[in-house]
Formats: structure tokens, sequence, C-alpha cells
């Protein structure tokens, strides 16, 4: 991104933990640290002063709660604002964007607790402009296609671009060679067209529309998630009634198993409640109506879900 002029946050990586920690003495809270590898979307502290960057760089390196994902750490200068998710289908020359979502990592309402995979995602996503759209499709997925050519690399495939996005300009967050989740099962209940085909067409080198084609109205994905994730977790929940004729509402399945004829959880983000709506405010409607009343029956300890997804966008 440095190489190329893409915009981001200034950061270094380390391999050292001394050295590491004397680097996070000389910065001003709050201070983000990463895993330098997979870490199943949990391996993003923002330590809000130096002990607990400190603490994560010693989980990270020394604990090894990453494992090897962690031996390398990235400190990283803490961008403000608001994320947004921009998935676009690349065919080796350019980079065609979908539209912009909105994940909700925190594990708790009002964006408190630890970090998730993903607690629920929306779109559209009303803060975002055409000025703004402008700016990451020139200066963050061109210059990324034109850096990758560059470097002699012609990449065909999806790129997923995590963005914070202040006073109307984008920076870079992280990069992804994936859909994410659960931004997606949110986002391609809206495509008009037929993704294989665009994925065809993104692998052969021949992307050769202005756009992706999207139905009107918005739409919510909510994640129902073990009691105590993303920690240790409740386990083989049987999970009842998932035979749902609601029109406008579909249950994807994330962590589950069938045994016997009965459906249990097998993780910590169990289902994903996905709901269209022409407005946002009814998608939103639709789903916590749904998940109230889907969750009556469990104990508390056993299910949760965030109730706030999208609530700031209205």
């Amino acid at each position: 991104m440095l190489k190329h002029g893409i915009p981001t946050a200034k950061s270094l990586s380390f391999t050292n933990l001394e050295k590491s920690k004397a680097y996070i003495k000389s910065l001003k809270p709050p201070i983000v640290i990463k895993a330098d590898g997979l870490a199943a979307g949990k391996g993003v502290t923002i330590a809000l002063n130096h002990s607990e960057a400190e603490k994560a760089i010693v989980q990270s390196m020394q604990e090894k709660v990453f494992q090897e994902a962690g031996t390398k750490v990235l400190i990283e200068e803490y961008l403000e604002g608001q994320e947004i998710s921009v998935f676009a289908l690349c065919d080796g020359k350019k980079a065609l964007a979908f539209i912009p979502s909105q994940d909700h990592k925190r594990a708790y309402n009002n964006d408190k607790g630890p970090n998730t995979g993903g607690m629920g995602a929306y779109l559209p996503v009303p803060f975002i402009n055409n000025k703004l759209m402008a700016q990451i499709q020139t200066q963050i997925l061109d210059r990324t296609m034109q850096g990758m050519e560059k470097d002699g690399i012609s990449y065909r495939g999806l790129l997923y671009a995590g963005l914070m996005v202040k006073d109307n300009f984008a920076k870079v967050i992280e990069f992804n060679v994936r859909f994410g989740d659960p931004e997606t099962q949110a986002l391609l209940s809206l495509l008009e067209d037929d993704l294989l085909q665009l994925i065809l067409e993104a692998s052969t080198g021949q992307l050769e529309r202005s756009k992706i084609n999207f139905r009107k109205g918005a739409a919510i994905a909510v994640v129902l998630a073990a009691h105590g994730y993303p920690g240790a977790y409740k386990k083989n929940i049987l999970l009842k009634n998932l035979d749902n004729n609601i029109s406008d509402i579909t249950l994807l399945h994330a962590n589950t198993v069938s045994l016997e004829g009965n459906i249990f959880s097998a993780g910590g983000r169990v289902l994903n409640v996905v709901a269209n709506a022409s407005s946002l405010k009814e998608a939103r409607q639709r789903a916590y109506d749904y998940l109230e009343e889907y969750i009556k029956e469990y104990p508390t300890d056993t299910l949760f879900y965030r109730n706030d997804i999208g609530a700031k966008a209205l």
C-alpha cells in the first residue's frame, strides 16, 4: 500500500518482543495490535493504554494465543471513523465494486466487548455518497489493481477492502481475498446479477460490464451466537424450529451439524438471520421480530445476539 500510494494507517511489524514493547511506549493510545497471520477474525486488539498494548503483544508473541499466526505482530496507528466493507470482483485489470456494507465486529451492543468474526451487517450504508465511492474506486481499488499488475501479479478473484471512513475519505484497514462474513449474507440477498456468471467473467479476464446490478431495498444479517462467544462458549445446543416460511426472512447456517435428525450448534456463531425490505428500518424490524420470537424457547445462557445491528444508520 505504501509503495503504490494506497491510503492506509502508519504501521510497523515486529518479530522481537522487547523491540515491540519499546515501540509501543513511543506511541499515543489507542494503539492497534494485529497478529500477522490468520486468526479467525480475532487477531486484532485495540489497546486503550500502554499496558493493554503490552499485554496484547505478550499474549500474541509469547503466550501464542493465536499459535503461529501471532509470532509476528503489526503495530498500527489507530484510525477513527466509521468502518465499512467494500467487496470487488477483479479480472486482472479492473476491480468492479459491490454495494458497500457495514459490519459490527464487537460482541455486544453499542460496540462493546471483544472483537468477533462479525455479529451482523447491513446495506445500503447511508453515509456513503458518490464522492466517497469515487475516492474508494480510484485511490484504493484501482491503485491496488494497478500496483499488483506493476508487481507482476494478475489478480483475478474477490478483493475485500475493510475501510475506515472519516470526513468522507476512506483508508484501508485490511485486505482479504475472499467474501466477508456476515456482510456477504446480506449483500447477496440483494444481488440481481448471476453470481456464477460474474465469477466466470472475472476468472477469465473478461469483466466487461460497468457495474454489478442489485435489487432496490435494504438487507440486514444478524448473527445468532452461542453464549460466551468469542471466548469459551456453550456447545452442542439443540436448535429448534428451523423450518421457517416467513416472507423475506432467510436462515443461513454458520456453524451447525445434523445428528440423528436434529440440528445442533457446532461453533461460536451459529445462525445468520437475513431480512429484506424496502427500507433498512423495516428490514431491521423483520429480523428482530423473528429473533425475539425464536429465542424465547431458550434459556438466557444459551444463545444471544446484538439488537443494535444497523441502528446507527437510521
